[in-house]
């Protein structure tokens, strides 16, 4: 599940690689696919196995899997 956070991933819960980076692409679709209203400023990527970690929401909030923070 999801949580809401100040905090960037700092690794993968999948492969347990660091090697993570913000793709600065605007979405306007959530972590599942789902269509939505609200403009994601990018998504948070693992750079070794391509598990996506969460989505950046604001400037300050990050919505992200527990497990990569």
């Amino acid at each position: 599940m999801p949580m809401f956070t100040t905090q960037d991933p700092t690794h993968c819960p999948k492969c347990q690689s660091k090697n993570i980076y913000l793709g600065q692409k605007i979405y306007k679709k959530d972590m599942y696919g789902e269509d939505t209203d609200t403009v994601i400023l990018g998504m948070w990527f693992c750079n070794e196995c391509g598990n996506v970690l969460g989505r950046k929401m604001s400037r300050y909030e990050n919505d992200v899997d527990p497990d990569c923070v």
